[in-house]
This record gives C-alpha cells, structure tokens and sequence, in this order.
C-alpha cells in the first residue's frame, strides 16, 4: 500500500465502512469516527501535517497533551477525564 497519498479525512471514511462491513454498531462506528475526526481537526489546526505518512509520536503525544490539558467536555464545559482520553489513545 503507498502510504504517499493517505489522508487522514479519506481514511477515517474508510474505517467507518469498514466498521459497517464488520457488524459494528452504528453508536460504535460513530464514537470511533468522532475521535479520529477531533484528531484530524486538532492536526489541522494546528498546521500539522494530514497525511499519515507525516504523522509522528510527536503529533500524537501533542493531541494527548492537548486532551490533558484544553479540550473540554461540551455540554459540561469540564475537562476530560482521563477515561475519555484513554479511549481517544486506544
């Protein structure tokens, strides 16, 4: 597989089909997807690159950092708690 040209954007859809393939339920396969769609946004916001074949531990590990320390629960306005960003590192 030429990792040249994966987008994250363009894999996260792939997953999600093949989460349907696979028999997953369909609150599953959207939990994944909004995690890995935060991850592609805090990329990009952040001028990082989206294409995996850039991706490194560095950018992960500043995701996490920034789960630890900025992203927010939205209907609370709480910080996340580290079960939550334990299933984003999963």
């Amino acid at each position: 597989m030429n990792t040249k040209n994966l987008y994250l954007a363009s894999l996260i859809e792939e997953y999600r089909l093949t989460c349907q393939t696979e028999g997953k339920s369909a609150r599953t396969i959207e939990w994944y997807v909004c995690f890995l769609t935060k991850f592609r946004r805090f990329l990009e916001g952040n001028e990082m690159p989206a294409n995996v074949s850039q991706v490194d531990k560095n950018h992960v590990r500043a995701f996490i950092r920034y789960l630890q320390t900025e992203a927010r629960v939205p209907r609370s306005d709480t910080p996340l708690s580290p079960a939550t960003i334990q299933g984003y590192v999963r």
